[in-house]
């Protein structure tokens, strides 16, 4: 995740360090079918920046970061993928932006 301001102008963002940033929801996926929830809302099992990482699901004081899901043992002959679908952050004036949920979902990998 990372989190940016607009400076005032259409396009005119920059970098923005937050008070915190946090992962809400997230899954990962075995052939278009759900096999792990995980995040803030389902037990804080997240890793921060790297699957060796601190446990925790927020961050604070963080411009960028990037969260690392439980370990799952997959196999090369399915299709996996990690979706995320809510975050929440409080911005560098403390100003909460609570749930927001993501609706894109990355395509597929290609074989």
């Amino acid at each position: 995740m990372h989190t940016y301001k607009l400076l005032g102008g259409i396009n005119d963002w920059v970098d923005s360090r937050s008070q915190s940033i946090t992962l809400e929801y997230a899954y990962n996926s075995r052939d278009r079918s759900p096999v792990k929830d995980w995040g803030q809302r389902y037990g804080g099992n997240c890793r921060v920046n790297g699957p060796g990482g601190s446990v925790a699901c927020s961050v604070p004081n963080a411009v960028r970061v990037a969260f690392y899901g439980p370990q799952l043992l997959a196999s090369n002959e399915n299709e996996w993928i990690t979706v995320v679908k809510m975050v929440s952050w409080r911005d560098d004036r403390g100003v909460a932006h609570p749930n927001h949920w993501i609706d894109v979902c990355p395509p597929p990998p290609t074989r």
